[in-house]
Order: structure tokens, then sequence, then C-alpha cells
């Protein structure tokens, strides 16, 4: 239940979800940065360094963690940005002024990759000063010019996974050759095991055999459908820790795959349910075990490990 006294979450749009490995979980609004404290049980908002021009209350469209526990995070109109462990330091590594809004970012060692707006894929290294280049394949050309890409991870064997409008690709880090795994509007992916890939697309979700290159096409053919989704629209992916793997829509909520199950669990506003979001942006499962589930019209909400019961922390103007 929403208790004004342990919450200062002033937005109802969750943009982005993390937890450090302090514990502390960072939650992405379209108007900045709020922390949530497990040992104050306090979400509270962070404070940025507007005294040295450094602004982040825009939406956040991203979050990462370094070796060093520095954390990065990207915001509208403003760039991307490096803050200490302590939150006490905050540079702004890349500029985007007058620039395409950073979408997405993932870290590969000192490897930066950087995806623009609607413009491109770019790399560079967070060692140097050198401004973000266009990515560029084994063929030399620029395979997400004028794409929105939407996620990008690795896989710990030298490729990359990028989810955009175009399609999923892979890319070998070494090589640069570049393979499109699934040719539709890709939103995100999660990897299920070593060789099952998961990705949500505006037509479903598909689950890709990295080995023999096959797949499977889940699609909804009605909400109330226990073996189908709620909703095509995929937005968010998130594999827990006894092996269930949460699936966040635009309009149906959450759909939940039980480990060694052949159906889906759904939660979207409805009866009992009716205080839930609907559109489902983010998820995350902190180290007690509880799933944080953001969505961009309901607030935070989140689902305790052992009473399997939901809390919420939505803005303090809605009921």
């Amino acid at each position: 239940i929403y208790n004004s006294g342990n919450s200062d979450l002033e937005r109802n749009f969750t943009s982005g979800l993390m937890e450090d490995s302090s514990g502390r979980l960072w939650v992405g609004t379209d108007d900045g940065i709020f922390l949530y404290n497990p040992d104050t049980d306090k979400i509270e908002k962070f404070k940025d360094t507007p005294e040295a021009g450094l602004f982040m209350d825009s939406q956040i469209t991203c979050f990462v963690e370094d070796d060093r526990g520095n954390v990065w995070v990207s915001a509208e109109k403003y760039g991307l940005f490096r803050i200490s462990p302590s939150g006490g330091k905050v540079e702004r590594k890349v500029s985007t002024v007058g620039k395409p809004n950073i979408y997405k970012f993932f870290l590969d060692g000192s490897k930066l990759w950087i995806s623009y707006y609607s413009d491109n894929l770019y790399v560079t290294d967070t060692t140097s000063r050198m401004e973000p280049k266009p990515f560029r394949d084994n063929l030399g050309g620029e395979r997400f010019r004028g794409d929105v890409v939407h996620c990008i991870s690795g896989d710990g064997r030298g490729n990359l996974y990028v989810s955009s409008k175009k399609g999923l690709f892979r890319i070998n880090i070494a090589t640069n050759e570049t393979e499109r795994l699934i040719d539709d509007f890709v939103r995100v992916h999660a990897f299920y095991s070593e060789n099952e890939l998961w990705a949500g697309t505006e037509s479903g979700l598909y689950i890709l055999n990295l080995e023999d290159g096959t797949s499977v096409h889940i699609k909804s053919p009605e909400q109330t459908n226990m073996f189908s989704l709620s909703d095509n629209a995929v937005y968010s992916l998130c594999k827990d820790s006894e092996g269930g793997m949460w699936i966040g829509t635009f309009f149906g909520g959450v759909n939940y795959y039980p480990p060694r199950y052949t159906g889906f669990d759904k939660f979207w506003p409805h009866d009992d349910t009716r205080f839930f979001g609907k559109r489902v942006r983010e998820f995350c499962q902190d180290r007690f075990g509880t799933l944080w589930i953001g969505t961009e019209d309901k607030g935070l909400f989140s689902i305790d490990a052992d009473s399997g019961q939901f809390g919420k922390y939505p803005d303090p103007g809605i009921g």
C-alpha cells in the first residue's frame, strides 16, 4: 500500500530500474532520478549538481553500473553522465546539446556503445575523449542509420545483441560481422539460458534457439487465454532467480511464465488488481528476491518474494 511517509516518488512514469552493487534501487522517471534505500525503506529524489551546469530533470533512458561501482545514466536533452559510488561526483561524459537524445547505451569493458534516438548506433572508448563514431559492420555499412535502438547487451562470448525497429541483430565485436536474427520491430531481448534468447516485439514474443537457429513465435489471440500473451506489444523482459520469465506489455500489464509450466499468469488492471498499471516499462529483481515493476501509467510496484503480494509506490497525486 502506498505510504506518503516512506516515499518521495513524484512521478508516475517509470523509464528505468537498476539495483547497484550496494543494494540501492535506481528509479528513472520522466523528471529525473529517484533512489530507494532498502535499509531505510525510503525513496528520495537524487540531487544532481546544477551549480556545475549538470541537470538530469528530464526523462532518464538507461542505467548501467561499471566494474568500479560508478553508475552511468543517460538523460534526455542533457546526455550521458557518470556518477561516483557515493553519489557525490557527477560528470557529464557525452553532451547531446544540439544532437539527438541518447536512448540506450552499453558498457563492454572500456568500449562504450551509444544509441542516439532515430539517428544511429555509435561506439567510443571510455578512457579517451574521442567523439563517438558511427558503428560500421565488416562490409563498411552503417546498419543502424536512422534506426531506433531499444536494447543493447553482450553474451560474454564476444557477441553484442541489438534490438531495434529494424530487427534483432548479433554483432561479432572482434570482426564487426553483423547478422539479423529477427526481421521485426524488436524492443527488448533477454537470455533465458546460454543458447536461448527471448525477444519482445510489437507482434508478440519470439524464443530463439541460438544453437540450431529455430524459433517459436507467441502471439495474443485473446487476453484471457492462459496459453497466450495478454498483449502483442512486449516492452520488457526479466528472468527471475527461480527461472521464471516476466514479460511486460504496453496494453496488457504483466505476463509471468513459471519454470516447468506451459501457461502464462497475467497481472493487468481488473478486479482485485485494478490499481495495477497496464503499460509495463521496466523490471528489476533485487538481492532479496523482490521484483520491482516500473509502469508508465501507475508508478512503481513491487512483488514480495515470500508473500507474493503487491506493494505500490505511485505518484502521490493519483488515487
